[in-house]
């Protein structure tokens, strides 16, 4: 795995990857951000990624460009991973936190964990056998994390059918192999 674009272009990681962690490939990420160039400036934005396993959704939006990134995992193991990369890349403090949290219940209640920050770009890349899209995406439209110009990326299984949510319109879906991207903007946007 290597950071695609941008000031960290061209690193990579040497270490085994957590047990159980399903990394966003190479291509896929590369296309995640190659779709999301033609819908918004990644420069001196605020990202949230949320089942962060390894980070590097997160790791590449700092690479190009987002001044600050907050990584939400419950995994332990995922967390360690991603403070040894961000450690190795040398990235300023300021410009990330790291959130041993579960995804939901920091959802409902961003302030327990010293959050108050709303975020212009959320990533979601859950196990693909749990589908939380409907509850991520209803929970964010009474959360204090995404606001009227807040972009949404989501990773799924490509056979996944996404349902339309209120409060949250569907931009762009593309399948990759096995991965399908779905691409949601606040209503507002």
């Amino acid at each position: 795995m290597r950071i695609i674009s941008g000031q960290l272009k061209g690193k990579k990681i040497n270490y085994k990857l957590p047990q159980g962690i399903r990394p966003t490939s190479d291509f896929v990420r590369e296309s995640i951000f190659n779709i999301l160039s033609n819908i918004i400036e990644l420069e001196n934005k605020k990202v949230l990624d949320l089942f962060s396993g390894t980070g590097f959704l997160g790791l590449e939006a700092l690479s190009r460009g987002a001044n600050y990134c907050c990584f939400i995992d419950l995994n332990i193991h995922s967390v360690n991973f991603i403070k040894k990369i961000i450690n190795d890349f040398q990235i300023d403090s300021s410009q990330y936190d790291i959130i041993k949290a579960d995804v939901r219940k920091f959802i409902r209640n961003p302030e327990l964990y010293l959050l108050k920050n709303n975020f212009d770009i959320i990533f979601c890349d859950p196990p693909y056998d749990m589908n939380v899209l409907p509850e991520i995406l209803n929970q964010l439209n009474s959360s204090t994390l995404a606001y009227d110009k807040t972009i949404l990326i989501y990773e799924v299984r490509s056979n996944f059918v996404a349902k339309a949510i209120y409060g949250w319109n569907l931009l762009n879906e593309r399948i990759m192999g096995d991965t399908k991207i779905l691409i949601f903007a606040n209503q507002d946007w």
